[in-house]
């Protein structure tokens, strides 16, 4: 068959006098820009789009929503809020210019690109490229910018990436060109999206499709914008079907033999582009360039490793179709492989309203068909800039044509505020973002019952799977850059070597939660920079301190609670009488049996307890409930499910409330009688981590009881292992933890009667904590210095003060803290184009900066029978979770019955 003949066609010639309302609403609003822009000073154009770039060069990592925070927070000395800015920009007359403030939106407000400028955004050391014909460089939009097309010209750049006209009678290229980047001269001119990208500009007169591809490669350009398509002629397609006739017969090209018809589509079932090979471009002057379809499809692919390519799809329409394609638009759909980082493009008209929703669309463009899974929509009715040759520097059109530039532009924005994303993750950021709930479902506006709906999915597979819905009109919707710059689906905290297979944790499963003992400490160590990777892999820069979650363990007043089971007994160094530990215990003790089970009922976050017990002797109930107030402000608390935490030595008191163990069972055995010269209890334990449910926790100890005269001395070690947690430090297993925990402590108490029913009591507590995890463990915690913690206690208590056998007591206390300590923590700092995941190393120190010092007294009354007793108390914290100035009052009672 005869060579293919290929024409690059601009698609389409403007049309200076569109009509951009078929079906004008009767009441149109004639500003549909609802700014006041009275107060705008222009000549604060400087100081305006200055605080929006240092803010966003400062916090721009964190994303747009952090740029908005700072512009409208700190960000500059006038305190512009980010709607002053928005206004601002849409009152520059270059940004008026662009639109003819019709009834439709603004090109650039309907995909918020005025957003990203207003946020800062300018594209900024990126660079696009343009495959077109007609460029005049020295146009007041072009003139100042810098532009490479291999001509010697000043200011322009000297590259040798080919070469484009300085001047010409076509004025396309100039026009695609302004509309991408323009940076007008003066308030006559037109903005484009990436004012600040460069330019490198092919004429297809000069330089074949395939040299300037791979031009624009070696150049690094973050985006190729093409706004032209493939016309065949019909004598070439007739040499595979004799009778075969172009879809549309009407289209002609006045410049040609008018026997040869031309038409933008090829049949599917007819001609595969891979049989269009050699593939003919004329060149001015006469002769013309050949390149293959496999150098053609080659050059494409390796361009994507550096940009995203941008086509426009024809202005014809050929209705809602599968039977042909678009030469180049389409051809993703043969070449999959050209799918990740490609976009191509349909025009309509689109009103929204004030909070977004599309209300009116006007497709002017052939639909997006075999592009469906890369196709965005945008408003392509411009003022766009012509040849300074023919006199107005400016005329108004519409087409794809001026909605591929605009896409490209938003690219380059983009790339800019996420400079470590490659061109397949940008892509898929304008894609999934885009707005497409206006023609999703029956009824609404741009729905078509014969447009196909369908899904095209990202990450496939992984946790950050995300979804985005298609039309085969309307393509994703329309593309919304605003949308683009914020966080897609959820954002994660992720551990590995690569985005791809990383552990990852959503940030409400990443709290890494710590017990107010060390809660202030190590949220205020990690006042440092964690990068966040959302569901498309783009990273957000948060404070790893917004992390940190302070437990919803056992307040204050189940500490007092705990406290009446000591009351009065002679086991000095156990906070509960009747078992093991608070909670499900068993007790073998001399050949009695005893059982307790410990509920949890509370309700309106008020701690309280249902108890049954169970012993050779009786069995009881007791209902308990008590509340905390920290500096005078209610802070209730619940508590764990069944229990409070693990007391084998009886220092749960002490530590607080690291709930160790929250749901279990142990074993205590006994040998002596508690009158006698020596005792020894050895104990065990396993249950439920309370600090991590998906944890466990176990150990043994052992305490030897000493009756010294009138004195009780009781001297206590206790091993225990953990998992999922450090010392009540706990976070997910994926991100923060690998491994064990193990903890070792010893405790000495003693009970001292000093006569008349009046007893000294005192008790200290000293621990280590070590990391018990594999070498090989990979968290995001890298390393467990050794940790030591103490408690102390001194108190007295008065028997038989009031009547026979009741108690009262008055103490003082420092409850569990931290001496020494050391966390390294190993944070996710960015990403490479690659996936790679950067760290960087942090230390944490867990010692607090102050003391917690409680107070308390306690009475325990108990009935003339002795079958029940009341028992209340109250405690005042001083440092309250050893913070220096925080307090807290606790109260608490309770009611024993026996029978």
């Amino acid at each position: 068959h005869e060579d293919p003949i290929v024409t690059p066609d601009p698609d389409p010639d403007p049309d200076p006098d569109p009509d951009p309302d078929p079906d004008p609403d009767p009441d149109p609003d004639p500003d549909p820009d609802p700014v006041d822009h009275t107060e705008v000073d222009e000549s604060n154009l400087d100081t305006y789009l200055e605080a929006a770039r240092l803010a966003w060069q400062n916090y721009g990592s964190g994303g747009l929503s952090a740029v908005i925070a700072e512009l409208e927070n700190e960000g500059n000395d006038q305190h512009y809020s980010f709607e002053q800015v928005v206004g601002f920009v849409t009152s520059l007359q270059p940004y008026i210019n662009v639109w003819d403030a019709t009834y439709y939106d603004h090109p650039f407000a309907l995909t918020n690109s005025h957003k990203a400028i207003a946020a800062g955004l300018s594209g900024n050391g990126h660079t696009i490229a343009i495959f077109d014909d007609g460029f005049d460089i020295d146009h007041p939009d072009l003139a100042y910018k810098e532009i490479d097309c291999g001509l010697d010209s000043d200011g322009h750049g000297d590259g040798d990436f080919g070469n484009c006209s300085a001047a010409s009678s076509d004025h396309h290229g100039t026009a695609t060109s302004v509309v991408a980047a323009g940076l007008p001269a003066s308030d006559d001119g037109s903005l484009g999206v990436a004012r600040n990208a460069s330019l490198i500009l092919f004429d297809w007169g000069l330089v074949d499709f395939v040299s300037a591809t791979r031009a624009a490669t070696d150049a690094g350009a973050i985006a190729y914008n093409n706004s032209w398509g493939v016309q065949f002629y019909v004598d070439y397609l007739q040499g595979f079907q004799a009778d075969f006739e172009c879809p549309h017969p009407a289209i002609l090209d006045p410049d040609s033999d008018p026997e040869r018809y031309l038409c933008s589509y090829a049949p599917l079932d007819e001609v595969h582009p891979s049989q269009m090979s050699p593939i003919r471009q004329p060149l001015d002057g006469g002769g013309e360039a050949q390149y293959t379809y496999d150098e053609l499809t080659e050059a494409l692919e390796n361009y994507q490793v550096e940009g995203v390519v941008v086509f426009a799809k024809s202005n014809d329409d050929p209705g809602l179709t599968e039977e042909h394609y678009e030469f180049f638009a389409d051809l993703p759909h043969h070449e999959t492989q050209l799918q990740d980082a490609w976009i191509s493009v349909v025009e309509a008209l689109v009103r929204t309203d004030d909070e977004g929703n599309v209300t009116a669309v006007f497709r002017r463009s052939s639909p997006c068909n075999l592009s469906a899974a890369w196709c965005l929509v945008g408003n392509g009715y411009v003022r766009y800039a012509q040849d300074t040759g023919q006199g107005d520097p400016y005329e108004w059109g519409h087409g794809t044509s001026f909605v591929a530039p605009q896409v490209a532009g938003a690219v380059a924005l983009l790339a800019e505020a996420f400079p470590n994303l490659n061109p397949a993750d940008l892509t898929a950021r304008l894609l999934a973002t885009a707005k497409n709930d206006w023609f999703q479902n029956d009824g609404d506006i741009g729905y078509n019952v014969d447009a196909f709906v369908s899904t095209r999915c990202w990450n496939w597979g992984e946790p950050n799977q995300f979804c985005h819905r298609y039309s085969q009109e309307w393509g994703h919707g329309i593309m919304d850059l605003e949308a683009a710059l914020m966080p897609v689906g959820d954002l994660y905290v992720v551990n590995g070597a690569q985005l791809q297979g990383a552990a990852r944790a959503t940030l409400s499963e990443a709290a890494l939660s710590a017990p107010s003992n060390s809660f202030e400490s190590l949220q205020q160590a990690l006042s440092v920079p964690i990068t966040t990777f959302d569901a498309l892999n783009g990273n957000f820069e948060i404070s790893a301190a917004n992390l940190v979650a302070e437990q919803d363990v056992t307040p204050d007043a189940v500490t007092l609670l705990r406290r009446f089971e000591r009351l009065g007994d002679p086991r000095i160094g156990q906070a509960a009488a009747d078992g093991v530990f608070e909670g499900q215990g068993l007790s073998d003790t001399f050949g009695k049996f005893s059982y307790s089970q410990t509920y949890d009922v509370s309700a309106d976050g008020v701690p309280t307890e249902f108890e049954i017990q169970y012993q050779t002797s009786h069995s009881a109930i007791r209902v308990g409930f008590g509340f905390t107030a920290e500096d005078k402000t209610p802070s209730f608390g619940g508590l764990t499910s069944a229990g409070y935490a693990i007391n084998p030595t009886g220092f749960a008191d002490l530590l607080g409330d690291v709930a160790y163990v929250s749901v279990g069972t142990g074993v205590e055995v006994l040998a002596g009688a508690e009158d006698a010269p020596a005792t020894i209890t050895l104990y065990s334990f396993t249950g439920e981590n309370g600090a991590d449910t998906s944890g466990s926790i176990s150990g043994l100890g052992a305490r030897i009881g000493l009756n010294i005269d009138r004195t009780r001395l009781e001297l206590s070690a206790t091993m225990v292992a953990e998992s999922g947690s450090y010392f009540g430090v706990a976070g997910h297993e994926d991100v923060w933890f690998g491994g064990t925990a193990n903890l070792a402590a010893g405790q000495i108490a003693l009970r001292h009667d000093l006569g008349d029913g009046l007893s000294l009591t005192a008790r200290a507590e000293i621990g280590t904590v070590s990391d018990g995890a594999d070498e090989g463990r990979v968290s995001l915690i890298s390393q467990m210095d050794a940790t030591l913690y103490t408690g102390f206690e001194i108190g007295l208590e008065q028997r038989n003060l009031l009547k026979d056998k009741d108690a009262f007591a008055l103490w003082a206390s420092q409850p569990m803290r931290i001496e020494e300590s050391g966390l390294t923590f190993t944070l996710p700092s960015g990403r490479t184009k690659e996936g790679d995941i950067l760290y960087q190393d942090f230390s944490a120190d867990l010692t607090p900066d102050t003391r917690q010092i409680d107070i308390g007294l306690s009475y325990r009354l108990p009935s003339d029978d002795g079958f029940s007793e009341t028992q209340f108390g109250v405690m005042q914290s001083f440092n309250h979770g050893h913070v220096a100035g925080k307090h807290a009052t606790s109260v608490a009672a309770r009611h024993v019955l026996r029978f």
